[in-house]
């Protein structure tokens, strides 16, 4: 399963929306009504795993969330690119790839 992104229509006002969370619960698929507009939040359970050094090769990467991750943020420390390896991330492992040898970056998991 993977995260879904809509487009509301009309247009949200960001500023109103960040003001407006506060009001919006915390449950899991909670949905509310900020301005008119119906939106929807889902809470994610992030894990940082801390910064990584990516080789230019599969890179396993132990995460141990007990679940599939939805999300996987790589935040560049570093010059280059890091990317996830799609298709072989499990409920405790992912693997990560990187341009050249020893690329770092901080990355973040949420399920």
């Amino acid at each position: 399963m993977g995260l879904r992104k809509e487009v509301l229509h009309p247009p949200l006002d960001i500023r109103a929306l960040n003001e407006g969370l506060e009001d919006l619960g915390h449950g899991v698929g909670d949905e509310r009504i900020l301005d008119g507009a119906a939106i929807s939040i889902t809470k994610l359970r992030r894990k940082p795993l801390g910064e990584l050094t990516i080789q230019n090769a599969e890179t396993l990467v132990r995460h141990a969330l007990g679940e599939v991750p939805v999300e996987v943020s790589i935040c560049m420390t570093g010059p280059g690119q890091i990317w996830l390896i799609t298709g072989r991330t499990d409920d405790q492992r992912l693997y990560l790839q990187a341009d050249a040898a020893d690329r770092t970056a901080l990355v973040v998991v949420s399920s």
